[in-house]
């Protein structure tokens, strides 16, 4: 017992140290009019990640490799490569990593997990940012793969006597159905928050066109309820953004449905081809646009996740990369990064050298900056 209390008197002299330390530095701070978001920011940082507190920008080094896939995943970025996944806090300390055997690696997130797996191979792996839940290998190629906010996940792979098999997972990995479609080829498949609804797009020919579908079905019987024609339109990214409601993004247009198959909204591209798009997982989604044929380089829509159209920007250079996170959205552009609020205001700009290949704004409005073996951290 009394071991216990001198551990408990201890805890309790660390956390006072700790508080005593915030309130001195806030209070420098604000006497000295320094008190920003920026310097907020900085300020958890240096509590959280080491990060020094005066800090416009910190670099996390990694190994090069083509094939790195970056994505941010509570708070750390995560860098995943063929052969290892590593997880790196913002002062650039490895804070997990794990081997992996990936030959073209691809990711899909939840909330508090993310699925990594082999685009065109067998294996995946469900993560958290500090641990490896578990392990499968498909006995047949993955085509693609979505996990929802709740962890439930749907994988399509080809099929042994059929085009295609969708299999669905609860967050205990515990396969709880399955779809084996014979007649047309699946192109994508996700399930609803709670891993009762299930959303598959189909493709195929019919009289000699090209015909693309989103078809729904209850994950507790057979048959699907609702199928909804999408003519020539040629889907790109399918996500179900609450239990009731559905957004599809095609390279001619964006559609909201709900979970019954009902179309609740349409935005059309505007005839012009979608270069890259955030993830639609986020409160807003942001789609970048080539918009070359009407005498401009670039053309953004930033969507609410109801499929409401906030707003589009234009702009006469390129856009290289598209973010979204929290209340914020970025821009990478040749030689610099923009970040703007969801209002479409500008709320800060960062210089970048040419060699940034991604940016990545994080749901505070730091953004990381991507390169072939490093990532830079810019806070303002």
């Amino acid at each position: 017992m009394a071991a216990k209390k001198t551990r408990k008197k201890r805890l309790s002299g660390r956390f006072a140290i700790f508080f005593t330390i915030l309130l001195i530095v806030c209070t420098v701070l604000f006497l000295n009019n320094r008190v920003t978001s920026g310097s907020l920011r900085r300020l958890a940082y240096l509590i959280f990640s080491g990060v020094r507190a005066d800090a416009t920008e910190t670099t996390v080094n990694f190994d090069e490799n083509d094939y790195n896939r970056f994505f941010v995943h509570s708070g750390n970025l995560c860098v995943l490569s063929p052969e290892k996944l590593s997880v790196y806090k913002i002062s650039g300390n490895t804070s997990f990593s794990s081997p992996i055997l990936l030959r073209n690696p691809a990711v899909t997130s939840g909330s508090s997990r993310f699925l990594a797996y082999d685009l065109g191979g067998l294996n995946y792996y469900v993560f958290t940012k500090d641990k490896l839940l578990t392990s499968g290998t498909s006995s047949t190629k993955i085509i693609s793969a979505n996990m929802n906010k709740s962890g439930n996940f749907a994988i399509v792979t080809d099929g042994d006597n059929s085009k295609n098999l969708v299999t669905v997972y609860n967050t205990s990995f515990e396969p709880i159905f399955k779809f084996h479609s014979t007649e047309k080829h699946v192109f994508d498949a996700a399930v609803s928050p709670s891993g009762k609804t299930l959303a598959v797009i189909t493709y195929g020919a019919s009289e000699g066109q090209f015909e693309s579908a989103l078809a729904l079905c209850k994950t507790d019987s057979d048959g699907f309820f609702s199928t909804f024609s999408l003519g020539n339109s040629t889907p790109l990214k399918l996500s179900f953004l609450s239990e009731s409601r559905v957004l599809l993004v095609c390279d001619n247009k964006t559609l909201l449905f709900s979970n019954d198959g009902s179309l609740l909204s349409e935005i059309s591209h505007k005839g012009l081809p979608v270069k890259s798009l955030s993830s639609i997982t986020e409160k807003h989604i942001a789609i970048l646009l080539d918009n070359y044929q009407n005498g401009g380089n670039s053309k953004v829509l930033l969507l609410r996740n109801n499929g409401d159209l906030i707003g589009e920007l234009d702009f006469d250079e390129d856009i290289f990369s598209v973010s979204t996170a929290g209340n914020y959205i970025s821009l990478q552009f040749s030689n610099r990064c923009t970040v703007y609020k969801n209002d479409l205001t500008v709320v800060s700009e960062f210089e970048i050298p040419t060699s940034v290949s991604r940016c990545i704004v994080s749901k505070d409005g730091s953004v990381l900056s991507i390169s072939n073996n490093s990532a830079t951290l810019f806070v303002k």
